[in-house]
Parts: structure tokens; sequence; C-alpha cells
């Protein structure tokens, strides 16, 4: 925490265990469905290229954040058991980010990244925790007032848009915030505090700014008391858990394991596909009603029920993978090698040798780093020298699996059970 005046004494660093079940990146999913988590025992989220992706964007804000080193674009940081590139935009973002913390940060006190836990609501009442709850904010600040706590939270991902309004996991963030400046501040100081201000800055879903929502202290009280802190026990006794569909579903690694979003998903399905799976996709379609038949009520209800069909199949998908990852087999379907891009083994060796073949620097280089082998091939083309000289110079790395009906052309891909589960990250 970064004090802006000395009313205030250092917060104690506390250890935190490697994994937080209900931590606050899942507080949406336990929240709308409490029996979630006992479907999460012993399964684990297999990193993919877009959680690596978002991982590395979040270490590159907090290196930025803190002054660190940041590393160059075209740089490869080793993230998650794989190779994530590092680009342009992905180092814009982060900057940008940091500039609106950078804009809060002459306030009272601010954090960058910290872990902050949950059990005062339980401790403050002379109560033991159930079990730890915490998690990691981005960015927090308590406005030079004292009056406003601000949580500001960073999204890279670029796929479902998410809320500010409401964000359960915003919220958890929020009362950590506030429990971690109670524990460090004066009483009088805490008393002046009677709102809350959650922000998304999510760049790659079209926020050049930040999206704010405000909500009063008194109702962030009330819901970690009414709201989080009930799930939380009734989660851990069993007694009045219950499951409960939604769009939270797609998030939840138990999805590929829930009775009530298969029950669901078949209900939907039944009508539509057949029993026989040898029945054609052409026989099938031909069941459906063409969409531009549809009233505009049956096209959103078409589409909320594709939902529910989607959320389940993304599952099996998952479940699928991670099994062939651990080698086992699957009927009908296997893993290929994804299609892999050209990249040059060694960047400055690979520009000395193009020199010397006649190509102009300018023509090999764009600032700061050396063109793509398929820029550079086309440059030889039409320099009338020979592209050949570029197959040595480069590598096509594997950057992954696909999964393909077993008829697909490409030769499987054999995953030993060992490399199926590399550790994951127990940040928030």
């Amino acid at each position: 925490m970064i004090p802006a005046q000395q009313e205030k004494t250092a917060p104690e660093p506390q250890p935190q265990p490697q994994h937080c079940r209900l931590g606050g990146s899942a507080a949406g999913i336990y929240l709308n469905c409490t029996k979630a988590p006992e479907l999460w025992q012993g399964r684990k989220r297999l990193p993919s290229s877009y959680t690596r992706e978002g991982t590395l964007a979040h270490e590159i804000v907090e290196s930025v954040n803190l002054g660190l080193h940041v590393p160059k674009p075209g740089e490869h940081v080793h993230i998650e058991g794989d190779t994530v590139l590092v680009d342009t935009e992905m180092l814009a973002h982060a900057r940008n980010f940091v500039g609106h913390c950078n804009a809060l940060r002459p306030l009272f006190t601010s954090m960058v990244e910290e872990h902050v836990t949950l059990e005062d609501l339980w401790l403050s009442r002379g109560e033991t925790p159930p079990e730890p709850l915490y998690g990691t904010v981005d960015f927090g600040a308590l406005s030079n007032d004292c009056r406003t706590i601000i949580v500001l939270d960073y999204k890279y991902g670029k796929g479902v848009p998410v809320q500010v309004e409401r964000n359960a996991q915003l919220m958890f963030y929020a009362l950590g915030v506030y429990y971690r400046l109670k524990r460090t501040l004066k009483p009088k100081i805490m008393d002046r505090i009677t709102a809350v201000q959650l922000g998304i800055y999510a760049p790659r879903q079209g926020d050049l700014t930040p999206r704010w929502w405000t909500i009063d202290l008194i109702d962030l009280l009330e819901w970690g008391e009414n709201v989080l802190k009930p799930a939380v026990e009734i989660i851990n006794t069993g007694e009045g858990a219950a499951f409960s569909t939604g769009s939270h579903c797609r998030f939840c690694v138990g999805a590929p394991v829930c009775p009530a979003l298969f029950s669901q998903a078949m209900n939907v399905a039944k009508d539509a596909f057949p029993d026989d799976l040898t029945t054609t996709v052409d026989v099938v379609s031909s069941r459906l009603t063409p969409p531009t038949d549809l009233s505009d009520d049956e096209l959103g209800e078409a589409l909320t029920r594709g939902e529910i069909l989607s959320t389940w199949l993304n599952a099996v998908r998952a479940e699928t993978s991670s099994r062939l990852a651990r080698g086992r087999s699957v009927f009908g379907w296997k893993h290929v090698a994804k299609r892999a891009n050209r990249q040059w083994k060694d960047e400055a060796e690979a520009a000395r040798i193009l020199v010397k073949t006649g190509l102009p620097k300018a023509e090999i280089l764009t600032a700061p780093e050396i063109k793509s082998p398929a820029q550079i091939e086309k440059a030889l083309k039409g320099r009338k020298l020979d592209p050949k000289i570029v197959a040595p110079l480069t590598e096509a790395p594997v950057t992954g699996v696909t999964l393909v009906p077993s008829s697909h052309p490409s030769p499987a891909v054999l995953t030993t059970p060992g490399s199926a589960f590399p550790e994951i990250s127990a940040r928030d």
C-alpha cells in the first residue's frame, strides 16, 4: 500500500495459501450456484492461449505499475508451460491502464497488485472463517477526502463483455480493500468512508476509459454480510446448496460434469437432434426452422436456447481435450497440432545473413524488429534474390493442440499425462 500521507501504519504482509477455492475471480460462479464448488474437487482448468495471454498482460501491468523490467515487443515470455508473444498492443494497453491508475495515485492511499482477504467477515464477530477467501486487487485506493474507496480492475480479454454494475468479483475486492484499510487506518478516518467506486478497464472490448459504478458503503457491507457470507457457509456445510444454471456456467470448471447443465442442455436439444448419430447434418438442419422465418421473439428464444447448448458443448470440448491430454482415448476425436506460423530462430543472425544477400536493411527491418519470414521472402523475390535462404533461419513451433474429428487429415498429437496439468497461477 502506498501512502500519500502519514496517518497510517504500514500493513504487515500476510502469507497466502497457494490456492483459494472461493476467491474473487470465482465469486460470480459460486454466488449463483452454491453446488458448483463440489464439482471443482480434483479438476483444473487447462491453460489456453487466452489465459496465458491474460496472465502475461496482468504481469506487464504490474511491472509497469511498480517500475520493474518490462519485456519489449517481439519478446517471448514463458507463461504456464508455454511461451507468449509480447506485442505492441499488449504494451500500449498496459501503459494506458497504468496511466489511469497514476491519475488516481495522488489520493490518500493506494495499492497495486496486492492481496486482500475477507476473513474479517467472520473475525469481526468472533467467528472462525470456514476457509480462506482472498483475491488480488489490480488497483485500489482511498480518495483524498477519505470518503470513497476506489477499485479499478484490468480486463484484457476481448470475448465476453464484462459488466461493472453489481460485479461480484469487484465487490469482493472492494470489501477486501475496506477490511485492509480498516486494519491499517485510524477509526476516525474509516468513519468518513461512505461510498465505493468500482471500475473496469477493458480496452479490447472498446473501453478507451474505465467504466465506473458507485455503490454506498453500507450497501457493500450488507452484500458481504447477507449475500457473500451466507453463500460461503452454505457451500461449506452443504445444507441448502443448490445447482443453478446461467451465463456463469461458461466459466465454471465443473461444467463438463454438471448434472443441472447436462439436463437443461438435453431438454433443449431433444427435439432438434436425432438419436441416430449417423444422421447427416443436412437432415438435422432440414428439421430446423430457417432463422429468416423466425419472429423477433422466436429469434431471441433460439439464441437463449443456443447459449445453453453452447455452454454445455464448450464444457464437453474442454473435458475431451483434458482427457486426451492425459493420454486417454475418446472415441471419434483426437488432438492435432495447431497451424504454426514461422518465426526467426535468431533475429539478429537472420538480419546479418539477409544483409549479406544484398537485401537493403529498410526491407529487412521494421523498427525496432525484423520483418516476418513471409515478408522477407516477398522482399527477396522482389529483388530477384533467392528466397530459399529463409528456410534454415526459421522454425514453426507448435503452439498447442486443436480438437478435431478423427477423420481430419492431420496426424494425432500424443500427450503424456504429466504434461496435461502444469501449475496454474493462484492469481485472481
